[in-house]
């Protein structure tokens, strides 16, 4: 049996997927890895890049689109190694010792969420690098206070083959892989973060791009809950410190928007607020109008007696968790992250929620399941 089996599933484009095929058939002795691309759709570019890879590449094509949890299974039932470690094809990684790394790090590990660095140029790019950032320091809470999964990022992560078969492989769901991370927590399979390196993970180009992306999530987030609530209540209160500061972390503002409804808030822009968020849930054109008024909300007294001091103990505490975990904080960024793409975050999370409990509509634009 191979040592490592890599996974990558393709839709249409190439995307990096030939910076990934050249990273793993040039590092390290291909005897004790495979590569699998599960692809749906080809285009004429990804065929070429095929024919190029075929020799040193498993690559299973499919004409019709099958959907990334069938394209992932698939790839699954052909693999040998004993490590599977799945990959997004517009990941890319910079580190020739990664794999060495990752093999010797998963020792007495069932499943790894893998560290990832955001990279882009424009404003939504270099926020989204905190959003991962962020979303990497409540995955290493839970490695140091938990020890088990709360959910992954599907762009990169890892599992063992005994743990996977274990699980059954993934569920058909929205979101696979936060599905199959929170199952492996019932399980009680040993998780670990891994931070001794990174996968680079490219952002989506434009403001309309990235909502639509997150809407995506979060609405598949909301799905997911729906279905586990039950179990997922328990979970949390088991350990209701860990998760609510994971949750912290990732969300800031789910603090501060309760605050702005709760402290004298005139009842006209409490409803303002509530409307938003519904028209949001139907017009995702509307979001930047959500986000002047929370936003605006946030800063009038006495809202700002409680988000200034707040902002300031999130900051420190993100800082000193991140560069544990070997990220770079800059405190501007961080600043504009905090007052500017979090409310946008939130007002997404809080749009989905209203499309899924109370209008009732599970559609997800451009996704197949």
């Amino acid at each position: 049996m191979r040592d490592v089996t890599v996974i990558v599933t393709a839709y249409r484009d190439p995307e990096n997927l030939s910076e990934i095929l050249d990273f793993f058939t040039k590092h390290g002795d291909h005897a004790l890895k495979e590569v699998i691309v599960s692809v749906d759709e080809p285009s004429e570019d990804l065929r070429r890049l095929i024919d190029v890879y075929r020799d040193r590449v498993v690559f299973l094509v499919s004409e019709a689109r099958r959907g990334k949890v069938r394209a992932l299974n698939e790839a699954l039932s052909v693999s040998t190694g004993e490590i599977v470690l799945f990959l997004d094809s517009d990941t890319r990684i910079d580190d020739p010792l990664f794999l060495e790394k990752l093999v010797s790090f998963m020792d007495d590990v069932d499943v790894v969420e893998i560290k990832k660095v955001a990279r882009g140029s424009s404003l939504i790019g270099k926020l989204t690098y905190y959003d991962y950032l962020a979303f990497g320091v409540a995955s290493y809470i839970f490695n140091r206070r938990v020890g088990l999964c709360a959910g992954l990022n599907g762009a990169a992560f890892a599992f063992r083959r005994a743990a996977l078969k274990e699980l059954g492989g993934f569920k058909n769901t929205v979101l696979e892989d936060m599905d199959i991370g929170f199952r492996s927590f019932f399980l009680g399979l040993r998780y670990r973060y891994f931070h001794q390196s990174a996968v680079m993970v490219e952002t989506p180009s434009s403001v309309r791009d990235w909502v639509n992306q997150r809407l995506r999530w979060s609405v598949g987030a909301w799905l997911w809950v729906k279905e586990y609530l039950h179990v997922l209540s328990k979970a949390s209160t088991k350990y209701h410190l860990e998760s609510a500061a994971a949750v912290l972390v990732m969300f800031p503002w789910v603090l501060i928007l309760p605050v702005i409804l709760l402290s004298h808030v005139p009842w006209v822009l409490a409803l303002s607020l509530t409307l938003w968020h519904f028209a949001f849930s139907l017009l995702a054109s509307l979001l930047p109008f959500v986000y002047i008024v929370e936003t605006l909300a946030a800063f009038l007294p006495p809202q700002v007696f409680f988000t200034l001091p707040y902002f300031l103990v999130y900051s420190l505490a993100v800082w000193s968790l991140s560069r544990k975990i070997g990220y770079e904080v800059k405190l501007s960024w961080l600043t504009l992250y905090f007052f500017l793409y979090s409310p946008l975050w939130l007002s997404v999370m809080i749009a989905a929620f209203i499309r899924v409990f109370v209008l009732r509509r599970s559609d997800v634009k451009g996704w197949k399941i």
